[in-house]
């Protein structure tokens, strides 16, 4: 269900694609953190999070790394297709 809800095609997504990223980063993050406890909420966690939602559309695999510094304009100075959401 949650690829459906990402793509915007699950029932109650409005706004298709868009919609569905909206959806994936409030009540998908929310859903996550209670799931894998992510407690802390470290902020490099949540743009990792993001730049996932926003850039890898059917990748199998969203990696968190705890370890990763914050990078709070990821958007902006970040190659997400080249470097896979994956920053040092």
């Amino acid at each position: 269900m949650g690829n459906a809800v990402y793509a915007g095609v699950a029932p109650g997504v409005v706004g298709g694609l868009i919609g569905g990223r909206a959806i994936m980063r409030s009540i998908g993050w929310s859903e996550l953190k209670g799931t894998w406890g992510l407690k802390d909420n470290k902020a490099s966690l949540f743009q990792q999070y993001d730049c996932h939602v926003t850039y890898a559309y059917g990748d199998p695999e969203w990696n968190l790394e705890r370890y990763r510094p914050s990078k709070p304009n990821w958007n902006a100075w970040f190659n997400a297709f080249g470097h896979t959401c994956n920053w040092a």
